[in-house]
């Protein structure tokens, strides 16, 4: 994803805050807030300079390009009648590799991409990241449960047995 600094009118390039630099389709960045009227100069220039994104790492920015991707490519497919699924246009494809993407992460890069994710306005994937968070956060708390219910259990057989020995 690395690249020189040229650039042509379908491409803009992006510089992580560790000074990599990434030339990346312009459909791939059009949804992120943060970046559209600079998206509409590089349309209408021949030359421009990178977009430094403040705070996003290199391996930060690559999921982010690598998630963009996928999703504009989905979008395009969709759009051009290719996509044979019922379910709207979208990808049959893409929730599989979404949750791919997602489970490949640690804690800390899902962090790391959905608060960078909501610096640059792709609101898409701040959602997905928060939904993934939420998921995380269900399962952890059904595992308490879980264990709570175990030890409920335990607590009313112990009281059931207590209420035994009063009687005696």
């Amino acid at each position: 994803m690395a690249s020189s600094s040229s650039s042509s009118s379908n491409k803009i390039t992006l510089e992580s805050s560790d000074g990599e630099t990434f030339e990346v389709d312009v459909s791939v960045v059009a949804k992120w807030k943060a970046i559209k009227n600079t998206v509409k100069k590089a349309k209408t220039k021949t030359r421009v300079k990178p977009i430094t994104m403040k705070g996003v790492t290199r391996d930060t920015l690559t999921k982010i390009i690598q998630y963009s991707e996928k999703h504009a490519q989905a979008e395009a497919s969709a759009s051009d009648g290719i996509n044979d699924s019922d379910s709207g246009g979208v990808d049959d494809n893409l929730e599989p590799w979404d949750t791919q993407f997602f489970k490949a992460m640690s804690l800390e890069e899902l962090n790391g991409v959905t608060l960078a994710a909501k610096s640059v306005g792709y609101e898409k994937l701040v959602d997905a990241g928060c939904e993934r968070v939420k998921d995380i956060v269900d399962a952890l708390t059904q595992g308490l449960y879980d264990v709570l219910s175990i030890l409920h259990h335990d607590d009313s057989e112990k009281k059931k047995r207590n209420k035994k020995q009063k009687k005696k």
